[in-house]
């Protein structure tokens, strides 16, 4: 079995109510989820936008590879009506594979660590919550002290709701 931490986010319609779902659905898929962050709002980072971003990360355990278990999430997207463009948009649903163990993988269009999980507070903050002493495979530091690194106050992370956002899945 395979750990593994699971970035959220949401910025279209009723955001808390895409991020259950696509926890509903990973639940449907076998993946089972250990822990999970309080929701998070922000500002979209890398493009402008009026909506704001709800952001969680979950912590899970499945018998998946990355490689499928990545395909199984795009699933999860595309079926919640995320349509992938080559630029940031506003989305119904973001899912992204931040962790996988301590794997190290770049094979096609599956990359981990995520890219950019270490220079996004949006990602760390949740994540350090439920995970404060996972490494990063590459960088050799925990979230805790990446977070401690990174100066978010463009993000404008804010707490919109405690970790049992989820009960009701």
């Amino acid at each position: 079995m395979n750990e593994a931490l699971i970035g959220l986010g949401s910025n279209l319609g009723d955001r808390p109510a895409h991020l259950r779902a696509g926890c509903l659905q990973m639940l449907q898929n076998g993946i089972t989820i250990l822990s999970v962050s309080s929701l998070y709002e922000s500002n979209p980072v890398g493009y402008t936008s009026p909506n704001a971003f709800l952001n969680a990360v979950v912590k899970v355990r499945t018998g998946l590879n990355a490689a499928v278990l990545m395909a199984v999430l795009q699933t999860i997207e595309r079926d919640a009506g995320r349509q992938k463009t080559d630029s940031y948009t506003d989305r119904p649903i973001d899912l992204d594979i931040l962790f996988f163990g301590n794997s190290s993988i770049n094979v096609d269009a599956l990359v981990v660590p995520h890219p950019r999980a270490h220079q996004r507070g949006f990602v760390l903050v949740p994540a350090v919550e439920i995970a404060p002493d996972w490494k990063h495979p590459l960088l050799e530091k925990t979230l805790t002290e990446l977070l401690k690194g990174l100066n978010t106050d463009s993000e404008g992370i804010r707490i919109f709701s405690s970790s049992n956002w989820l009960n009701n899945v």
